[in-house]
């Protein structure tokens, strides 16, 4: 490996949200607490759902649980040449990555464009608040996660293009995902994994049994004879009385 593996910044889940005007978005990491100087953390965001990020979302080295734009950068790729022709994939493709600066930590045509917090409620949740109205279409859109112990290049991704494996030990991604609609398998290229629910399995009767019934007021069920059998109760008196 090129580096120390460091765990703090795993991303174990990542989730998206909307709420007019602002998409929001979190990832939950395995710590904060030994976070490395100068991490960065942040979402890729596909307009068109062809598997290749459109506008790149990042914090770097996020802090406070106060919303601020401190650190945030929002970025597009105007040619369209992220990803290469095989999104995901090595392909050795030199693009130019995300080539265009929205926003810079309040500076840019929208000075509240972005911006980011530490959850307050979980201190190893990043939260970043995004206008919706950077997207071509806020309602369905797909995106995926990053982390870095580094500085991520805008202009360096598609990482995976530009990247051997044992240079890539500092960056940690998630799987992508839709929001706005169900998304089918395939759909995306790395889409995380689709649960199909299944059919609860119908109760069957074993071999030589039958179904058990409910039996009368002091009364069981007998399986060996399949019928009802009533208790004998026997009332302890001076003289034994029983009951059939």
């Amino acid at each position: 490996p090129g580096g120390n593996y460091i765990p703090a910044l795993d991303i174990l889940w990542s989730q998206t949200g909307k709420s007019t005007p602002w998409i929001f978005l979190r990832i939950k990491v395995t710590s904060l607490v030994d976070e490395p100087a100068g991490y960065q953390a942040g979402f890729e965001l596909d307009d068109n759902l062809d598997s290749r990020g459109d506008f790149l979302l990042l914090a770097s080295e996020p802090q406070s649980t106060q919303w601020s734009t401190d650190g945030v950068q929002v970025w597009q790729d105007s040619n369209g040449d992220v990803g290469g022709s095989k999104p995901f994939a090595f392909d050795q493709n030199q693009s130019n990555g995300y080539d265009t600066q929205l926003f810079d930590s309040g500076v840019g045509q929208d000075p509240d464009l972005a911006w980011v917090r530490i959850s307050p409620k979980d201190p190893t949740i990043i939260e970043f608040a995004l206008k919706a109205t950077v997207l071509p279409n806020p309602n369905v859109f797909g995106w995926w996660a990053w982390t870095s112990i580094g500085k991520l290049n805008p202009a360096g991704f598609e990482v995976v293009d530009r990247s051997q494996d044992d240079q890539t030990w500092d960056v940690d991604n998630s799987c992508s995902w839709i929001f706005g609609e169900t998304p089918k398998e395939g759909q995306l290229a790395n889409l995380c994994t689709i649960l199909e629910p299944t059919a609860t399995p119908a109760p069957t009767s074993v071999s030589g049994s039958c179904p058990v019934q409910t039996c009368p007021f002091l009364s069981f069920w007998d399986s060996s004879t399949c019928s009802c059998k009533r208790f004998f109760i026997i009332i302890p008196t001076a003289t034994q009385v029983i009951i059939k």
